[in-house]
Formats: C-alpha cells, structure tokens, sequence
C-alpha cells in the first residue's frame, strides 16, 4: 500500500493525472505547494498531490489512511466533468492553507480572535494584500466581527444579512471622504492648480480634467503651465491644449502667473500644471509655494501616484501639506495591487478624494470619485469583495 505522488502546475492538472493513472476510486492524501527553485528564476510553482487507490486501501488500511494523513484523507469523485462538493471544498482549504502562509510571514501577528475563524483570517489577508496596513487590516476586522456577534443575536438588528465582508467594507468606506472640487457654481471661477512629487502623472491628469469640462461639459477652460523645471512639459500640454482648441499660457514667474491669471480672467475653469518636486526638497517646496501666493482664489490639490512606497507617499504628503491641499487625486491604480494604500494615506491626512485615474488615455481613465466608485476599483480582481460592495446613491 504505497501512496504515489503527482506533480504539476496546478492542482487541476495533478487531479487530471491521478484521474488518468488511478481512477475515480482515488483518495487524496496531501497537497502541497512546491516553489520554484532560486536557479531557475523562469520556472514556475509545482503542486504536489499524494493519492493512492481506495481499493488498495481495504477495509483494515482505512484506519492507517487517516493515521497518515492526519485524519483528512478523504476520497474525491473524478469521475465526473464537473467539480465535486469535495473538489470545492478541497479547493477552498487550499485557498485558507494558503493565507495562513501569507499572513505567518507578515512582521505583525494577528490575535487569537482572527485564529480560529477562516472567513475573519481570508478577508485579513485579502485587505493587507491590497494594500491596507496590517494595523487597520486587523483593527477593522476586530471591530467588525465584535459587531457581528452583538448584532446577530438581537432580533430586528441584523437576523444574518449582514455578513462580516460586507461589514468591513463598509467600515472601510466610513475611512474616507470625497469631493468634487471642480463643479464651481455659474458666477464661481475655478482655478486649481495641481502639485505633487515628480512623475506622478500631473500634467496627464490635467489634460483629462481639461477634457471633461471643455468636451463634455461644454465649460470655458485654460491651462496654464508654471513648471521650468522638466524638459517638454510645456509642449506636451500646449500638445493637448491644441487638440481641444483651448488657451495654453506658460507662466515662469510669479509675475508671470499673475498676468496668466488676468489675460483668463473669463475661462470658467483654469487647471495650472506646476513642477514636480521631491518632498526631500525644502527650497523647491517654498520656492512653489510663493509661486502660488498671490490675489487669485487658487485651490490647490495633491496629486500622488498609487504604486508609491508607503513611507515615501506619507512623507511627500507632510511636505505637501504646507501648500494647504484641498483634495487628492490618486493615479496609476492599474499599475498596482495595492490599491488599499490610498485609504491608508486618507487616514493618515483627512483630506477627500475627488479623482483618481487608470491608465494612460486621454480623455479616458479619470474617475470621480464616488464612495462606491472607489471600492471597486480597490478590489477590481476579487469578486468575492466586489460582490459584498454597498450600495450608494452615487455610485
């Protein structure tokens, strides 16, 4: 009675082996995940699965199965097309198995109240993977299984609709704001000027504000560009302004940005693109900031890419601060997965979020942000989440 083991590069595709090899009487033993070697950095992850045939066990070896496999062996049906109850159930064990190794190699342990329960200790590790910090991650899940407990038992409080995902979810909206800075009333100027750490996405951003309200929106609209410092910045929003046929005036002194600022006096919206500046850089911060200090009513809004380090983001906001920003604009969400740092950082400095972009297009990928909206994007790839997603009036 010797158990034969199966490699392959999925779990599906050992069952289709041991489907092939033993049959549909096949017990499943064990799996585990093999990683790939550190000289063979183009390989793949294996999956190793022990099995043996049900009739090779008897009615005597059962006992010693059970012994062996610490009492979880248990046989599968393969011989049908579609997934078994136990193939699923399989499945998700492998899936809990695997958090557990995830969460085990994080720098902070989760407390015995996330230990024993596999839905409280997915949903941990599915907030951390997206971004949230294992402090909050494991605070809000805390709080929210505490309230399932109080509520459950009371009649008429929630009688079971609220599940503990849908309870962290909406704690995590309840982390931050939105606004919608831009919509001015008819007799109100806009004027917001858009500062930021280098190479965040600013003047892209710009041009796509630009095009919802001149395009879509039908508003007045002008740029103006006080940013001296990175070479082309200048063309490459004098570029869009072109193709929207609306005014773009470069402004390389303070004097000069008061003289851009009357020569728009009847634009209805005016978006100024500044120079990026590394929050290590004291004298550039303050040099910005005379910049922007003149008579004009000017909003400013902190622009910040969402695949930073978290210490940098943190860092580059306490140095932007100076500059009074009214909002964030989060960009570059379809170059992370961790999206969730962007709540972190709304926790970190209250501010609202009013926009966040996905990509490269013009006058595409810009979203405003609605509560709803910005859950859905934090938890794109998980259906699981977007499907517990409260509902909002605003999307």
């Amino acid at each position: 009675m010797e158990p034969r083991t199966y490699r392959a590069k999925s779990i599906q595709a050992a069952i289709g082996m041991i489907k092939e090899e033993i049959g549909k009487d096949a017990v499943i033993l064990s799996t585990k995940r093999i990683p790939r070697g550190i000289r063979n950095p183009y390989g793949s992850d294996l999956f190793e699965v022990r099995a043996i045939d049900q009739k090779e066990i008897g009615n005597t070896g059962a006992s010693a199965v059970s012994r062996l496999n610490g009492a979880t062996g248990r046989r599968f049906d393969l011989s049908g097309e579609e997934p078994s109850e136990n193939w699923h159930e399989l499945k998700n064990e492998l899936l809990h198995i695997k958090e557990m190794l995830f969460l085990f190699g994080r720098e902070e342990r989760f407390s015995g109240i996330l230990q024993g329960d596999k839905e409280s200790l997915n949903i941990y590790s599915k907030l951390i993977k997206a971004g949230l910090s294992e402090r909050r991650a494991r605070w809000c899940v805390e709080k929210c299984i505490d309230r399932l407990e109080k509520d459950l038992p009371c009649s008429g409080k929630n009688n079971g609709k609220d599940t503990l995902s849908k309870l962290v979810l909406r704690e995590i909206h309840s982390f931050f704001h939105v606004s919608d800075p831009f919509t001015s009333d008819k007799n109100k100027k806009c004027i917001a000027a858009f500062v930021g750490p280098t190479g965040v996405g600013k003047t892209t951003t710009i041009a796509k504000l630009a095009a919802e309200f001149s395009l879509k929106k039908k508003k007045r609209v002008g740029l103006i560009s006080i940013d001296n410092y990175r070479i082309g910045a200048l063309e490459q929003l004098k570029a869009y302004s072109s193709i929207m046929g609306i005014p773009c005036i470069p402004a390389f002194t303070p004097e000069d940005f008061q003289v851009a600022l009357k020569k728009m006096r009847y634009q209805e919206v005016i978006l100024v693109d500044t120079a990026g500046h590394s929050h290590l850089d004291g004298k550039g911060m303050n040099e910005l900031k005379q910049f922007l200090k003149n008579g004009f009513p000017v909003s400013n809004h902190l622009v910040l890419s969402a695949n930073m380090d978290r210490e940098d983001m943190r860092d580059a906001v306490l140095c932007f601060n100076m500059l009074s920003p009214e909002s964030y604009i989060f960009t570059k969400l379809d170059e992370t997965r961790k999206r969730c740092v962007i709540i972190d950082q709304a926790m970190e400095l209250k501010l609202p979020i009013s926009c966040v972009t996905n990509g490269q297009k013009v006058p595409d990928d810009i979203i405003f942000a609605t509560p709803g909206k910005v859950l859905k994007l934090i938890f794109e790839g998980d259906q699981q989440m977007k499907s517990c997603l409260p509902r909002h009036k605003n999307g």
